[in-house]
């Protein structure tokens, strides 16, 4: 028979209460005077389901001792064993309410949550905090700590209060926005974000805000009927001088400082009997009366749940139950699993006894006691998955050093500068220096040098490139150098990504748009998996790292550790214990399952969103359903495991119960946007933003996801408002972890950039009525957010920016250097050359690359430059691609390939041929219109550019103007260059060293590379993801297919609209199979409708008949 999903969750909490009742009295606190009945535990303990969730309840029971042992704070004094949590709210400065919730041994003791109503006085926080503190003390006995939902200011208040009252209760505060606690110590405590100090806390100032709340809607209706509340409803006018207010003014803070004239003027001798109630409305308003409240509150155990509850519809009882336990049964789904497999009744009798008898507590907790960092634990083994019992237990990534995790594999030894910046490096970061910076010339083995630090350091480490392209580069040298370790990459998981925006001037609406790259998002997540589960791991990263990821916490405790044995109530069990994970009914692709039956067992099939694999997980049946084998299967491969860890198929991983608790909390805001906007007068704007948050959380609730769900991030993570989100660097350890950044003097501003772009977007959306205030929230870290997070960085770049360089404070000690490269070339040589006088640019730059040693870049200053000077040098018979922004990253990376393997003569660009990009190949650079001012010519830019040819032995720069004229940006490139020419020349000399080529990357780098950033296959998970190019075994076919795109293309740009929009790329193919030649067999080509027919029939006929001509 089952267990009722309630009767789990209430054992659970009974046995938490239990726990944490008997420890709290062997610190000096009197028994409890609740009820509890351990025997009743100990009974239900034969059961296997009663016995998983009592498991659960002592872990529980453990995180909230823990929690209580940090609100000591460190001093000898005993832990608290009630502790209440006071908030003020108010309506427009009416309406004042204090609310508090209250916490006794262990459990919320709704019973005890107060209100008090502070309508007589200004709405001045501190002030009704100190008021609602004194009617407390003077009610029942004080609890042991009282905790303010505030700053420094509430703290204060508070305490006056508590000694005018002659109490001895302890007080703190809990700032929102910084998470910041006062009272704790002579300064602000900043607990880390998993702490279970700061999660109780937090929880308790959930309670208490949403008591306020309740009290409000008491006070103004229920949200929702009718009309919004108004200050002027309960004033003494008619309703026509009420609606004159209304629309004189346009907030109630507006109304109360109007002078008295501009009243008489609208209302007339009703002025001053106005401005009286305006100014004294306790006199005109009735107290609120907070018994329903308290009985409410009571019966659904809590104000969080008492506000949702409130806000629907009232059902009978029946629907109440049904609703209660598929909400339990939400609770219990994701734990069973684990707590199944935990569950140990004879370690749980042990507790139950102990904590009945209460003697040797503390020994029988030892069992569900997290860790500590600085407590020993086993070393685990670089190459060995953690447990999947330790990973779930943990409240976060937590890391023990382990010397020598590291091994770097490389056939070559560090030579020129490289040993003296390596030891430089170590010493500085082994110190505990914060910020170090690498300033390392082209060709110089900077990644060589940081691959020896991060070697010696032992530490995760993560890599930040700019873009995707230098990013998959350093991933190809950081990978062969560490071949036994784990080095991942993550980026955008995105081919193609157009944010929503919308324009007041235009009144212009673009909705959002993307494309998602399935491979690039199993590489997303083999990389939080390697830092989860390995210490010895590597990432590789844009600035996407910066962008909200999901919390790791719940990421790791959401996964399922699955081994042989196991037993399951069913295959239907595991198959829903599966579904939560976000894996999709129906297949074996990534990111989906399926159930197949055959000779009385059952096999699961799972695609891994990680590797391109399927886990195939087989059930047989006895008595009871057990795993009796674990594969995971490739395409050709097929191997057995003892046991598997499934982490969820999305890094936002939530419960039922966290997405009906956001979905309540979006309902609340969006209240509470709707009234500022009916303020200010924006009816269009709040009908525009009421129909859409009611579309997204219908569903939300139906399917657990809604197009554009990434705009109630806060709400759907449970953070506080302007809280940072979680991001990649979450998953790191706290304070045990590198940072490295290539090409400082991009990526840095980069960094800094991103949050005022992405605010400003939003900031648009929000005042529009498309989207709530909470929008604000889904955004990357603030760079002061940013490096508060990161322990030590280096900084390398071949021209480190004053912003770099102020970041190490601009000391010696903190900077290494780089200028004499192991392979002994030396920077390139530079010449000015005056086009006007050379006889002109085409002509002299057509010799000068027919003439170079190797291959030639080219850069000029716009994209329509670029293509013109590529089609000049292949039409003279050089081979040449243009290379800039409309490229994508993989189309990138095959015109370089190309450039390297020689089918490339070379490549003409704007900004892209900078940064990074090794090609040992490119003897000739060359910069056209090099005495232009700007960005791209700048002496940052110009020095950058000229190491495109510092990989060579014989390289050449040439700096092209129109007149000869030598601007400061090009006069210092120079000078910079011809140092570091003539310190490499004397090294040469002094060491008789040779100068040779660097060795080109091979070919299996750079499919490598291509490999990762290619375009996603498409398929179940993959987000629907754009499809790869077709490959046609006939060569007339792929012309044929070829010119239909460059026709797209061309109709495209002609009449301002994207390619697909001419033509979907399914239509493309089917001209391709079909081949009409006529208008009739034109029609039955998919997606050809009589307007595309009428439009562009005639050419496309034309292009096909070309083809099927010449064939």
């Amino acid at each position: 028979m089952r267990v009722p999903f309630r009767k789990l969750r209430n054992l659970a909490k009974t046995t938490e209460a239990l726990v944490v009742s008997a420890w709290l009295t062997r610190q000096g606190h009197p028994p409890s005077r609740r009820l509890v009945l351990p025997e009743q535990l100990t009974a239900s303990l034969a059961l296997p389901e009663p016995a998983a969730a009592i498991d659960e309840g002592a872990w529980r029971a453990a995180e909230t001792i823990e929690a209580l042992e940090g609100l000591t704070f460190g001093e000898a004094i005993a832990p608290p064993s009630t502790i209440e949590c006071f908030d003020i709210s108010h309506f427009c400065g009416l309406q004042t309410v204090g609310a508090s919730s209250a916490f006794d041994r262990g459990v919320l003791a709704p019973d005890r949550y107060g209100w008090y109503s502070l309508s007589d006085g200004p709405p001045d926080d501190p002030a009704a905090i100190a008021r609602s503190v004194t009617q407390r003390l003077e009610e029942t006995d004080p609890p042991d700590l009282f905790v303010l939902d505030g700053g420094i200011a509430q703290l204060n208040a508070a305490t006056r209060a508590v000694a005018a009252a002659g109490a001895s209760t302890r007080c703190i505060s809990l700032a929102k926005r910084e998470e910041l606690i006062y009272g704790a110590g002579p300064t602000p405590l900043a607990l880390p974000r998993h702490s279970p100090t700061l999660t109780l806390l937090r929880r308790l100032r959930d309670e208490a805000h949403a008591a306020a709340l309740l009290a409000h809607r008491r006070a103004r209706g229920r949200a929702g009927e009718t009309t919004f509340a108004s200050v002027l409803d309960e004033a003494p006018l008619d309703p026509d001088a009420k609606r004159s207010l209304r629309a004189a003014f346009t907030s109630a803070a507006d109304l109360r400082e109007a002078p008295i004239d501009a009243l008489r003027d609208i209302i007339g001798d009703d002025a001053a009997a106005v401005q009286s109630w305006l100014a004294a409305p306790a006199a005109t308003q009735q107290a609120e009366n907070f018994d329903d409240l308290a009985a409410l509150v009571v019966g659904k155990g809590g104000a969080v749940d008492a506000v949702a509850a409130d806000g629907r519809r009232r059902a009978s009882s029946a629907v109440v139950d049904a609703a209660a336990e598929a909400q339990a049964r939400r609770w219990w789904q994701p734990r069973r699993a684990l707590r199944l497999e935990t569950a140990d009744p004879i370690h749980l009798a042990r507790l139950l006894e102990a904590a009945s008898e209460g003697t040797g507590l503390d020994d029988a907790l030892l069992s569900w006691t997290r860790p500590s960092h600085t407590e020993e634990r086993p070393v685990v083994a670089a190459s060995t998955p953690l447990p999947a019992n330790q990973m779930m237990k943990r409240a976060g990534p937590a890391f023990e050093p382990t010397p020598g995790t590291f091994q770097m594999r490389s056939p070559y030894e560090p030579r020129g500068d490289q040993p003296t910046a390596i030891a430089h490096l170590v010493k500085g970061l082994g110190r505990g220096t914060p910020r170090v910076v690498l300033a390392g010339a082209t060709g110089t083995g900077k990644t060589f040098v940081l691959a020896h630090a991060i070697e010696a350091l032992s530490k995760p480490t993560l890599v930040l490139a700019p873009n995707k392209v230098l990013a998959a580069q350093l991933w190809s040298e950081l990978h062969s150098l560490f071949p036994d370790n784990c080095v991942k990459f993550f980026c955008s998981h995105f081919d193609f990504y157009r944010p929503e925006s919308y324009s007041r001037a235009t009144d212009n609406y673009v909705e959002k748009r993307s494309a998602t790259n399935s491979r690039i998002d199993a590489l997303r997540h083999d990389a939080t998996r390697s830092l989860l589960e390995r210490r010895d791991t590597i990432v590789v990263a844009t600035v996407s790292c910066i962008y909200g990821l999901g919390m790791p916490a719940e990421y790791v405790e959401s996964a399922v550790p699955l081994q042989e044995g196991q037993p399951w109530a069913s295959p239907a069990a595991l198959a829903d214990t599966i579904a939560s994970l976000r894996y999709a009914p129906g297949s074996s692709d990534r990111g989906s399952y399926s159930l197949a039956e055959n000779d009385g067992a059952v096999t699961l099939s799972v695609g891994l969103v990680v590797d391109d694999l399927r886990l195939d997980v087989r059930l047989v049946s006895d008595d009871t359903w057990t795993i009796e084998s674990l594969a995971l299967v490739g395409e050709d491969t097929s191997s057995t495991v003892d046991a598997y860890v499934l982490y969820p198929a999305s890094h936002h991983a939530a419960t039922p119960e966290e997405i009906e608790r956001a979905c309540d909390d979006i309902e609340i805001e969006l209240v509470q946007e709707l009234e500022r906007h009916l303020a200010a007068g924006r009816w269009r704007e709040a009908e525009r933003l009421r129909r859409r948050v009611a579309d997204d959380v219908a569903m939300l609730r139906a399917e657990g996801w809604c197009a554009g769900a990434e705009n109630y991030a806060r709400h759907l993570s449970g953070r506080a408002e302007h809280e940072a989100p979680a991001t990649l660097i979450d998953y790191f350890p706290d304070d045990d972890w590198l940072l490295v950044v290539d090409e400082a003097h991009v990526a840095v501003p980069q960094l800094r950039g991103m949050h005022a772009g992405d605010r400003a977007r939003k900031s648009s959306l929000v005042e529009n009525g498309f989207r709530l205030k909470s929008a604000l929230d889904n955004r990357p870290l603030t760079a002061s957010e940013f490096w508060a997070r990161v322990p030590q960085a280096v900084l390398a770049t071949a021209t480190p920016s004053e912003d770099v360089l102020d970041m190490c404070d601009r000391s010696p000690e903190n900077v290494a250097s780089l200028v004499v490269r192991p392979t002994g070339v030396v920077d390139p040589s530079v010449t000015v050359v005056n086009a006007s006088k050379a006889g002109g640019l085409e002509d002299h730059l057509l010799a000068a690359v027919s003439n170079a040693e190797g291959r030639a870049l080219v850069t000029c200053l716009t994209k329509r430059s670029a293509e013109a000077l590529a089609d000049f040098l292949t039409s003279h018979g050089i081979p040449a691609a243009w290379l800039h922004a409309d490229l994508d990253s993989q189309k990138r990376l095959k015109v370089l390939d190309a450039l390297r393997r020689g089918d490339l003569k070379a490549v003409v660009g704007c900004n892209l041929l900078r940064e990074g990009l090794d090609l040992p190949q490119v003897s000739l650079v060359a910069i056209v219109g090099a005495e232009k001012r700007g960005y791209l010519r700048s002496a940052t830019s110009l020095i950058q550019t000229i190491g495109r040819a510092a990989r060579h032995v014989n390289g050449e720069v040439l700096l092209y103007t129109d007149d000869g004229f030598v601007s400061d940006s090009m006069r210092e490139a120079i000078e910079e260059t011809n140092r570091r020419r003539s310190i490499q020349l004397r090294y040469n000399e002094d060491n008789g060293v040779t100068p040779r080529g660097a060795a080109a990357a091979g070919g299996d780098a750079n499919d490598a590379l291509a490999e990762l950033l290619g375009p996603s296959r498409g398929g179940p998970g993959g987000g629907g993801a754009m499809r790869e190019l077709p490959v046609f075994e006939d060569p007339t076919d792929e012309a044929l297919h070829v010119a239909l795109r460059e026709w797209r293309k061309a109709t495209a740009a002609a009449n301002r609209k994207r390619p697909f929009r001419v033509f979907p790329e399914r239509t493309l193919q089917d001209l391709v199979a079909k081949k009409p030649t006529t208008t009739s067999e034109l029609k039955e080509v998919w997606g050809l409708g009589p307007a595309r027919l009428a439009r562009h029939g005639d050419e496309v006929l034309a292009v096909v008949r070309e083809y099927v001509v010449s064939r």
